[in-house]
Parts: structure tokens; sequence; C-alpha cells
């Protein structure tokens, strides 16, 4: 049975020239329109952060192990970053009395204002490592630390309830040297300007720098 040509003719979809460019065009746009949709959405999720307080950040703070000379107290400059409940950071202990800058490594878990973590230097040949347990207090971190004295016959020492983490600022550039693991500053020197001017902002009025600055282990 012969199927009359007409009935094909009827059957066949002309597609107008350019009609593919202009399907594909459909395509993109849509696409773009899409994506700019979803970094609009981002955008303004990550402007709403900005707007929330963060442990996240720049913290420094002082340190005083026993196996220091006396009047010998190193400040420690952190760099503390989150994701969901989980904390991870890093930070470097300068010495006044030594040139040789320590890098520790540490995580934890933050818990409303709560942190718990632990710390240590990420040496094969070193052992060195503690805990430390702070809670949001005005507008620093203030807990305990406590860590096994490898040079006293690895007793555990712990401090008072007096270590304080204080939210500092330094420049991008250094930021970006803690993230890629380098020391922020070459001197004690430097980092102490840094801590007193942090000092200076969150110490309570009428308590002195002994005061606020003391973080012992006992």
């Amino acid at each position: 049975m012969k199927v009359p040509l007409s009935l094909f003719a009827y059957s066949l979809i002309h597609l107008p020239n350019g009609f593919w460019w202009g399907f594909v065009a459909s395509l993109l746009a849509t696409f773009v329109v899409l994506v700019f949709g979803w970094l609009g959405r981002g955008s303004r999720r990550v402007l709403k952060m900005y707007g929330r307080f963060s442990l996240a950040g720049i913290w420094i703070g002082t340190c005083k192990l026993p196996n220091y000379p006396p009047d010998v107290e190193a400040i420690e400059i952190y760099r503390l970053a989150l994701s969901g409940e989980h904390v991870s950071f890093k930070f470097f202990n300068y010495r006044p009395d030594r040139r040789e800058v320590l890098k520790y490594l540490g995580a934890g878990v933050c818990r409303g204002h709560l942190l718990s973590s632990f710390y240590y230097i990420p040496d094969s040949d070193s052992s060195e490592s503690g805990v430390f347990a702070v809670r949001k207090r005005g507008e620093i971190l203030k807990g305990v630390y406590a860590q096994y004295d490898l040079r006293a016959d690895e007793t555990l020492k712990v401090s008072p309830e007096n270590f304080s983490l204080m939210r500092t600022k330094i420049p991008f550039w250094r930021r970006v040297k803690m993230v890629l693991g380098r020391q922020p500053y070459c001197s004690y020197n430097d980092v102490k300007d840094l801590y007193d001017a942090a000092l200076a902002k969150h110490q309570p009025r009428g308590a002195s720098a002994v005061e606020a600055g003391s973080q012992s282990l006992t």
C-alpha cells in the first residue's frame, strides 16, 4: 500500500533558519540567570554572616610554662577557622629569650560560646601537646589550658582560670602567611606591640597589665 506523498509533507516539521542557534542561546541565557541568582543568594548569606559574632579570626594571648626561665612569658598568635561546630587552628609561640618561633596545630569543638580543643607541635621530633577549654566572656575567650611538662618528669600542669585570648587585627598579607602555615611576624618585639595594643583595648578598667596578662601553669 502506497502512502500519498502529501501525508509526508504534513508530517515533516519545518524548522526556520537559525532555530538551533536561538535554542542554544536561550539555554545559555537561562544558565547565566540561574548562576547569577545562586551567586546573589550566596552573597546575601555571606553579608549576613559578617553581621554575626564568630570565633573565626585572629586572637592573641600569653603563655608561661614551668620550664620557662623566671620572668619569661611567651606571646602567642592564633588563627581560628570554623566549619559548623568544628574548629581548626594554628598558633605561633614567641619568647623574648629565643629567636626560634614554635608553630602549633590544633582542633576542637565549639558548642555555643564554649570551645574545647587540643594542640600539638607538628614535628616528628617533638611530642609536646596540650589541651585548653575557653568560653566567651565579654569580648575575650577565657578559660584554662593544661599539658604535661616534658622537662619536669612529665608532670601534668594546669593553669588557673585566667588563660585568655583577645581578638586582634593584622594586615592581610600577614593573615595569608598564617593560612600558609608561616609565622606572621619575625620577632617577639613585633608581637609585643600587637599584644599591648590588644590588652589596652580589652582589659577591664582599673586592672593592671600584670593582672590581665598573667597566665602561668601551676
